[in-house]
């Protein structure tokens, strides 16, 4: 009986567990800013000052007017966010974002105002995400390989990567993640966070 009792509660606690757990959450759609309100850099971000950059295109990853897809010294940056407070003293300024979790940011001085015309569209997938099991994924561009019809979309920490885009039909959006780039282990998974 004393077993039973233990085997009931067990159960009862795993289930209460299961029902709170981070992949039942909604998924959090964030529009990210490196700035804060103020319009300075936010808090716990540093900036690495660079020049000689310029910015053709709005960003092809994040679907924000201020958002552009910049270059300097042979590499390119996407996405660069116009730096207002800076623009205004020292000319031309973004702020380039490898990932929303950085904490470093370049600060890049560009030799003319940006230009917004071509850039991504609203709708455009997120530009990074974090899974309910904390593994953190950036979008990737250009050609990339396919499995079962879907692109290899996403790179994530701990060598694994996502396919196709986010189901977003539900309240917790899910994506099919795989152990490499062949598929291997191909499984859907719970996303936190969406991040645009």
């Amino acid at each position: 009986m004393l077993r039973a009792r233990r085997t009931l509660a067990l159960a009862t606690l795993a289930a209460g567990l299961l029902a709170t757990s981070p992949a039942a959450a909604a998924t959090l759609a964030v529009r990210y800013s490196p700035f804060a309100p103020t319009g300075a850099l936010a808090a716990g971000l540093r900036a690495a000052p660079m020049r000689g950059g310029a910015c053709s295109t709005g960003s092809f990853v994040v679907a924000d007017p201020v958002a552009f897809r910049c270059s300097a010294a042979d590499r390119i940056y996407d996405p660069c966010y116009a730096d207002l407070l800076t623009s205004l003293v020292a000319g031309p300024t973004v702020v380039c974002v490898r990932a929303p979790w950085a904490r470093r940011v370049l600060r890049l001085r560009i030799g003319a105002p940006p230009d917004p015309r071509l850039r991504a569209a609203p709708g455009t997938p997120p530009w990074a995400l974090r899974l309910a099991s904390g593994r953190r994924c950036l979008f990737v561009q250009g050609a990339r390989p396919r499995v079962r019809g879907r692109r290899l979309d996403y790179v994530c920490d701990g060598r694994r990567v996502l396919f196709g885009l986010p189901d977003r039909r539900a309240a917790t959006w899910r994506i099919r993640q795989a152990r490499n780039a062949q598929g291997r282990a191909l499984r859907r998974v719970a996303i936190a966070v969406a991040w645009g």
